[in-house]
């Protein structure tokens, strides 16, 4: 998503997002194979989510292996990459 693709979480504009966007949530140490390069530096998919509107994610909480509806920045993360399904 155009605006949305890397992101690191202080520049995050919420009002971009919008209902069904796919948030993948990155972090700077290794938890995947490949990185996403944001301003030179290497960050990591660790976790993702479905944004539900009003600045609320709907995730699989890993700590607590439960689905559950959280503010998108009580979500542990450094940057996000946002993908947006096309239902055409």
């Amino acid at each position: 998503v155009k605006g949305l693709d890397s992101i690191l979480r202080e520049e995050l504009e919420i009002e971009k997002l919008k209902l069904g966007d796919i948030i993948y949530f990155l972090v700077d140490y290794p938890v995947t194979p490949k990185p996403i390069k944001i301003k030179e530096k290497d960050y990591y998919v660790w976790h993702m989510g479905v944004y539900v509107g009003d600045s609320l994610v709907i995730h699989a909480n890993p700590f607590i292996r439960v689905v559950e509806i959280d503010n998108i920045f009580d979500i542990p993360f450094y940057a996000i990459y946002v993908t947006r399904p096309d239902f055409k």
